[in-house]
């Protein structure tokens, strides 16, 4: 009997341990960590020449030549290496040599070890630990075990995470499977099996097989947990977002705005939650054209991160992209550079080697300055985008347009082209950069270098079965450069095929491209009648 009690009570102590690490791992802020770890080795290094016999001026220059080398430095990243290297892989030696006879303690630990390395973005690390635990549970608890499908339901949001959509299916399906078949439709567990099957399909555009599923579990939630619970108040915002995404947009407000107003009592107006859903009527309100309602949502929601979360999280710098967007949307270029000047500045600290969306929120800035027409302030912004986003290609060639600059438009057509060459991009990239070359070329009239271009981004729009749309724009380049060279006949069935395809809309192109595009080809078509 004794030793029964020890057994239990070394359990509890095991499951207490278990919770402590699982907490502070779940604590780690990545960010943050690069951001002292680089404030340490500028106060250390202040501190050792201020006990120096350098002079004043010998010691700015000391400490100016060392900040210039941490920029090239990502702390992020480094950050990340020392965590990987010497907390999360050295606890799992720790865990394999000191607990092979406590399989589910192990377990355990696994999983918080996994479930950190995921959240940090480190997949490769993530995988083996989870996996590895879903094993133990399948082979010490059995196939239908409650912790087992827990296990089961973290792997496939591993696999999702890294778009291995069909792995992950059957995984997602097994644990709501097992769950109804054990626990009922309307046990808590089943109940977010449910919603995790509705975001699986969700999130790949599924919104036929997500809606149903979604309004399955509000309905148990609400009988289960009540209204008014978190849970319950998650799943109704996660319908809210599947009917925006469908453009029901009346049905779905009333959804999200209960949702997040119900957050806002649960949780507190800066939970991740709260600021989650608050993002999602923002965006909401963008897509209803509310662009006064949805800026004031977006600004909440980053003020909310910036303070939960700090500037440098991923979450933060997608809602000032978002809100730099929108501004520009709303043709109000002074205010998003004021809003994306001082997140730029504050991210290159922060990120000195680089990071995708600082490079995004450098090409908005960039944009905000062109549409202020500051062309040669903007030039630096577009300049590491533009090898890499059409967009900012774009931008990069209209502001040596603007600059009335010919030679560094032709300069730069020459090296990006090379550089396309060599690139694994795929064929839709390429002829879409192509086709942005070739146009700037036809605006400066080097009709020469522009109809080979805008030649092979024809065909490789045609390769790549790209849009009506996009296929009439490449034509409608190509007709124009021809034009130019005089080679009429050719240019003209082209255009005349090309101008009224495109006045159709299309969804995913810019009213900005389209009048550009549009008016161009009338111009062109225009000409050719005389």
């Amino acid at each position: 009997m004794k030793a029964e009690e020890e057994t239990k009570a070394r359990a509890a102590e095991l499951e207490q341990l278990s919770e402590f690490q699982s907490r502070q791992l779940s604590e780690i802020d990545v960010p943050k960590m690069g951001s002292r770890l680089r404030e340490t080795l500028m106060s250390q290094l202040k501190g050792s020449i201020e006990k120096s016999k350098l002079t004043d001026d010998q010691r700015n220059h000391s400490l100016d030549e060392f900040d210039a080398s941490l920029k090239h430095i990502n702390f992020v990243d480094v950050s990340l290496s020392v965590l990987s290297e010497n907390i999360l892989q050295r606890a799992l030696s720790t865990i394999e040599s000191d607990y092979k006879d406590q399989p589910l303690f192990k377990a355990t630990m696994l999983t918080a070890i996994g479930t950190t390395a995921e959240k940090l973005g480190l997949w490769t690390l993530a995988l083996q630990p989870l996996q590895e635990a879903l094993s133990i549970r399948e082979h010490e608890l059995g196939l239908q075990h409650p912790n087992r499908l827990t296990s089961v339901t973290i792997f496939a949001a591993l696999l999702m995470d890294q778009g291995k959509y069909s792995e992950a299916e059957p995984l997602f399906l097994e644990a709501l499977e097992v769950r109804r078949r054990t626990l009922g439709d309307e046990h808590p567990n089943t109940l977010a099996s449910i919603n995790n099957m509705a975001v699986f399909y969700w999130i790949q555009g599924k919104q036929v097989e997500a809606e149903p599923l979604f309004r399955e579990a509000l309905d148990g939630q609400r009988k289960c947990l009540g209204a008014e619970h978190r849970d319950t108040l998650r799943v109704l915002g996660n319908l809210g977002c599947c009917l925006t995404s469908q453009k029901r947009f009346d049905e779905a407000e009333p959804l999200l705005r209960d949702a997040v107003e119900g957050l806002r009592r649960e949780l507190g107006d800066k939970h991740p939650s709260t600021l989650s859903f608050i993002s999602h009527l923002a965006h909401l309100c963008w897509e209803q054209k509310k662009f006064a309602e949805a800026e004031v949502l977006y600004r909440e929601e980053i003020q909310g991160r910036r303070e939960v979360m700090g500037l440098q999280h991923e979450d933060t710098m997608n809602s000032i992209q978002t809100l730099g967007t929108l501004l520009l949307t709303m043709e109000r270029a002074a205010d998003a550079e004021i809003l994306l000047r001082e997140a730029v500045e504050g991210l290159e600290k922060c990120y000195p080697g680089g990071h995708a969306t600082l490079t995004q929120l450098r090409g908005l800035l960039g944009r905000s300055l062109y549409n202020l027409e500051r062309f040669e302030e903007a030039i630096p912004y577009f300049e590491g985008n533009a090898a890499t986003k059409v967009a900012d290609l774009k931008y990069l060639l209209n502001s040596f347009i603007q600059l009335d600059n010919r030679e560094e438009i032709i300069a730069r057509t020459d090296v990006f082209i090379v550089e396309l060459r060599n690139s694994k991009s795929t064929v839709a990239t390429k002829a879409g950069r192509l086709q942005t070359m070739a146009w700037a070329l036809n605006k400066i009239e080097a009709f020469d270098k522009s109809e080979p271009i805008a030649r092979e981004a024809l065909e490789l729009a045609n390769e790549a079965k790209l849009s009506d749309w996009i296929l009439a724009r490449a034509e409608a380049t190509h007709a124009i450069a021809l034009l130019g060279l005089g080679r009429t006949d050719e240019a003209k069935p082209m255009l005349e095929a090309a101008y009224p395809r495109l006045l159709l809309e299309d969804d995913k192109i810019s009213n900005e491209d389209r009048k550009e595009i549009i008016a161009e080809t009338k111009a062109a078509s225009e000409k050719l009648q005389k």
